[in-house]
C-alpha cells in the first residue's frame, strides 16, 4: 500500500470504524426482525392447523355418531318389521299345512294372508322414511 493511503487510513479509522459497526448492527437488528417475523408467522400457521386439526376431528366425530345413530335406528327398524312378519310368517306355515293350500285358488284366509303381508311391508317402507 501506498504511504499516502496508509497516512488517509491512519487519520480516518475511527469513522471508518464507527459506520462498519453501524453496518454490521443494520445487519444484525434487520436479522433479528426476520427472524421475529418468521416466528410470528411460524405461530399463525401453527395455530391455524391446530384449528383446521381440531375441526376434522370434531367433524369425524359427529359423522362416526351420526352412522352409529343411524345404524341403530336401522337395527331398530328391522326388528320392528321383523317383529311384524313373525305372526304373518306363522300364519303362513299353518295356511300351508292345512288342506286349503293344496287348491289352485287361495280361499279367504290365503288372501287375508297375502294382504297381511303387503300391509306389513307398506308399513315398513313407510317408517323407513
Amino acid at each position: 500500500m501506498s504511504a499516502l493511503l496508509l497516512g488517509w487510513l491512519l487519520r480516518h479509522w475511527k469513522p471508518l470504524a464507527a459506520g462498519l459497526i453501524a453496518v454490521a448492527a443494520l445487519v444484525w437488528f434487520n436479522h433479528a426482525a426476520e427472524q421475529r417475523g418468521a416466528m410470528a408467522e411460524r405461530q399463525i400457521w401453527q395455530a391455524r392447523a391446530a384449528r383446521a386439526a381440531a375441526a376434522a376431528i370434531a367433524q369425524a366425530q359427529k359423522r362416526t355418531s351420526d352412522r352409529e345413530a343411524a345404524l341403530v335406528a336401522a337395527s331398530e327398524r328391522a326388528r320392528r318389521y321383523a317383529d311384524a312378519r313373525h305372526p304373518i310368517a306363522q300364519e303362513v306355515i299353518r295356511y300351508v299345512q292345512s288342506p286349503a293350500a293344496a287348491v289352485a285358488c287361495p280361499d279367504a284366509a290365503g288372501v287375508h294372508i297375502g294382504q297381511a303381508s303387503i300391509d306389513a311391508a307398506n308399513a315398513a317402507v313407510a317408517a323407513a322414511r
